[in-house]
C-alpha cells in the first residue's frame, strides 16, 4: 500500500516537472531513490518490531505454559501423597 503512495508521489513529480522548468531529471530521480529508502528504512523497522513483539508473545506463552505445567505436577504430588496417605489408613 505505501509503495503505491510512492509511486503516485513519483508520478506526480514527473508530471508535475514537465510543467515546471526548475525541476531537471536528476534532481526529482534522487528525489525517487531517497524516498524509496527511507520508506525501505521504515518498513524494515516496522518488521524488526512486529518480530520483537511476537519474540516477547512467544517468551511470555512459554512461561505461562511452563507455570502451568509445575501447577499440574505439584497437584498431582498432592494427590499421590493423599493415595498414600488413604490406603495406609
Amino acid at each position: 500500500m505505501e509503495l503505491v503512495a510512492i509511486v503516485f508521489l513519483a508520478i506526480y513529480l514527473i508530471y508535475g516537472s514537465t510543467f515546471n522548468e526548475k525541476y531537471n531529471g536528476w534532481w526529482i530521480s534522487i528525489y525517487i531513490v531517497g524516498l524509496i529508502i527511507f520508506w525501505s528504512y521504515v518498513r524494515g523497522l516496522a518488521l524488526l518490531e512486529t518480530k520483537r513483539e511476537l519474540d516477547e508473545l512467544k517468551d511470555f506463552e512459554l512461561q505461562n505454559i511452563e507455570n502451568y505445567a509445575n501447577k499440574i505436577e505439584e497437584m498431582y504430588q498432592g494427590l499421590r501423597r493423599f493415595r498414600h496417605d488413604y490406603l495406609k489408613v
